[in-house]
């Protein structure tokens, strides 16, 4: 707070904090860190600097299926009145199991709970070469549109060398210079523009490139046919889609949930170890116990079973949502193809350069070239 304050007891001297502060310690998630501490406002306004990060190296993995109930111990001494009786020391230690389809059932979890950590894995990665390949395309984008900016530059930079001979000879005039100046600051502009746009996007490609410079110079890319059985296409993209097979892996985490849940209704039960010791007496021995919950998971099956369904409708719901996004950006692109067809078909080949030939022989005005 950079406050000071003051501290008066009357057991103590009176103390000056001159800089109070308060140590905060705690943990969390790597998934969750940059969402919570990553944001914009977070990092400009240093709250975020103001901790200090630790993550282990390498830590083991305990797998949930792992992890047993834990042993129960207890040690007793009790005095005796009146003293001749002698004292009383207890000795109790004991081990609970849960019954062995419990721990069936907690394996299979397990084993569903490892797989789709893998999908989620695949989707994060598919996602960033997803983002990688989208400024890769963009960047080819600005390439070709760099090389034809570049070429007008230069076209405008040479016309108006032209006009500046033609005003000294008196074959042009002022305003016919002013207006070749004009184009060429424009096509300069457009063309700092998009130098600007492929310095951006080859940032970008190096930061998910672990930081390694990437060099991308093409200006055409390969143009991708479109499917002819476009319901086939969509049900094998859906197949291999992690974001989906996530989904159904949670779909059956929780539908492994309801048998555990069920599972951990039957008996558990118990053994261990007693001893009693009273003076010159002892008594010891084995204890076996058993535990029949009645009321313990009572709503657990039930909302485990609630998850199920919510889980379920989740997973039909993107399902549905990627079946659409696709079918769109199909049909998008079927249109695209039809409209450069049509330019295709339109334009002359070597319109640009007949254009220019006809300017050089002065049959072309220059408001027409341009």
């Amino acid at each position: 707070s950079n406050v000071s304050f003051t501290i008066n007891r009357k057991s103590e001297d009176t103390k000056l904090v001159d800089n109070p502060a308060m140590s905060i310690i705690g943990g969390i998630q790597p998934g969750p860190l940059g969402k919570t501490f990553g944001t914009d406002v977070l990092m400009d306004s240093g709250f975020t600097q103001r901790f200090l990060f630790v993550y282990p190296d390498k830590a083991e993995f305990i797998k949930r299926q792992d992890r047993r109930r834990m042993t129960q111990e207890m040690l007793g001494y009790l005095w005796g009145t009146p003293s001749p009786i002698g004292d009383r020391k207890d000795v109790s230690i004991r081990q609970e199991f849960d019954f062995p389809t419990a721990y069936a059932r907690r394996n299979r979890l397990a084993a569903i709970q490892d797989d789709g950590t893998d999908w989620q894995y695949r989707c994060e990665r598919m996602q960033l070469l997803l983002k990688a390949k989208q400024a890769c395309i963009q960047l080819v984008y600005f390439n070709a549109l760099a090389s034809l900016y570049g070429q007008q530059t230069d076209r405008a930079r040479t016309i108006v060398e032209t006009y500046v001979r033609m005003l000294q000879h008196g074959s042009a005039n002022q305003l016919q210079l002013d207006k070749a100046l004009l184009n060429r600051t424009t096509a300069e502009g457009r063309l700092a523009d998009v130098r600007l746009q492929q310095k951006q996007l080859l940032t970008a490609l190096q930061a998910m490139n672990g930081g390694n410079a990437v060099s991308l110079s093409d200006t055409a890319f390969a143009v991708e046919s479109l499917p002819l059985n476009i319901d086939g296409y969509l049900e094998e993209a859906e197949r291999n889609a992690p974001a989906i097979q996530y989904l159904n892996r949670q779909t059956e985490i929780a539908s492994q949930g309801v048998s555990v849940a069920r599972a951990l209704s039957l008996p558990k039960w118990s053994v261990g170890y007693m001893g009693e010791f009273v003076g010159d007496n002892t008594f010891q021995g084995v204890t076996v116990g058993l535990s029949i919950p009645l009321w313990e998971n009572k709503n657990r099956v039930r909302q485990a079973q609630q998850t199920v369904d919510a889980a379920r409708q989740q997973t039909d719901d993107a399902r549905l949502q990627y079946r659409i996004r696709l079918l769109g950006l199909y049909e998008q692109a079927v249109q695209l193809q039809k409209t450069i067809a049509q330019y295709e078909a339109t334009l002359t080949p070597g319109g640009l350069a007949l254009l220019t030939k006809a300017f050089d022989k002065g049959e072309l005005p220059l408001v027409n070239y341009l």
